[in-house]
């Protein structure tokens, strides 16, 4: 009788420890639930590990910074650089249309017809040279 009984104290123990095994493992938290507990404390920070990180994740934060900063200033020079292209480009016609403007102007049938209007009338002989004699 003792080693039934002996018997049914193991299987009681084993099933107790069994059940206790179950409960833990349906009360244990989530590993998420467990860091970011640790995040929230601020236990993390304590550690050795994360200590050492501090320094490079600082410079990695300084370049992406550094790295903004250039991308942006990239864009504004190349929005410059279309805005003086279309300027060179509208001064370009400027220039053209001026100077064809110009050299009608200045054609000789033009300048006659022009000179009608004012009443002049255009040369037939060609200019004389004055000379003047110093009296030598």
């Amino acid at each position: 009788m003792s080693r039934k009984l002996k018997n049914e104290f193991k299987q009681a123990q084993q099933e107790q420890a069994a059940n206790a095994e179950r409960e833990q493992g349906e009360n244990k938290p989530s590993k998420a639930l467990l860091v970011a507990r640790r995040i929230l404390v601020g236990v993390f920070i304590e550690e050795s590990d994360i200590k050492k990180w501090v320094p490079f994740t600082i410079y990695v934060f300084v370049l992406c910074i550094i790295l903004i900063f250039n991308y942006n200033s990239a864009n504004k020079v190349a929005i410059e650089i279309n805005e003086t292209k279309r300027n060179i480009k509208e001064l370009r016609f400027d220039y053209i249309t001026t100077k064809t403007k110009l050299t009608r102007l200045t054609e000789r049938s033009e300048v006659v017809r022009r000179a009608k209007e004012l009443e002049l009338e255009e040369m037939i002989t060609p200019p004389l040279k004055i000379y003047i004699n110093d009296g030598n």
